[in-house]
């Protein structure tokens, strides 16, 4: 399975849905939960990826096992990339960073089952906003790298074609 399928928020909702045994889910991200009884959601509410961590903090059956199904996938990921790319640190940010009190240890325990020598594994100072200001950094490169091509073509310079990993 895909990282995404498993860490992705709707992922992540649609994993609590399917352990509650819930029966609707739409399409929207939000679920549509009929729940039985006994849930901290109460009847035909809507769960996110954000819900099911706080129902994770507030002693929620459920929610725990898919935190650790989580925190699993991530764990295998990074391993698997240190493996490859011998990573010194890896740095967490998004909805991962802003759920560390629920992910950070687990993750980091379960890196260093998987790999020899474990990268340093922290989580971005950026919070909920690491994923946009990285967005931001690759559109400001590529309209950089645009803007140089350009300007070279206009003063009849050759062209340097600058490839990056994307």
């Amino acid at each position: 399975r895909q990282l995404e399928e498993i860490v992705a928020g709707p992922a992540i909702a649609r994993a609590y849905l399917e352990h509650r045994g819930s029966a609707e889910v739409d399409g929207t991200g939000a679920r549509r939960v009929p729940l039985g009884s006994g849930s901290s959601l109460g009847v035909s509410e809507s769960v996110d990826a954000r819900q099911v961590f706080d129902l994770a903090r507030q002693g929620d059956p459920v929610a725990p096992a898919v935190v650790r199904r989580v925190a699993d996938a991530l764990a295998w990921a990074i391993a698997s990339a240190t493996a490859v790319l011998d990573l010194s640190l890896v740095v967490l940010g998004g909805g991962v960073g802003l759920n560390a009190d629920l992910l950070l240890g687990p993750v980091r325990s379960r890196v260093a089952e998987l790999v020899p020598f474990a990268p340093e594994i922290r989580i971005s100072s950026l919070g909920g906003d690491a994923t946009l200001f990285g967005a931001i950094a690759v559109a400001l490169r590529q309209g950089r790298t645009l803007a140089q091509q350009r300007e070279a073509v206009a003063s009849g310079k050759p062209a340097v074609l600058e490839v990056g990993v994307q």
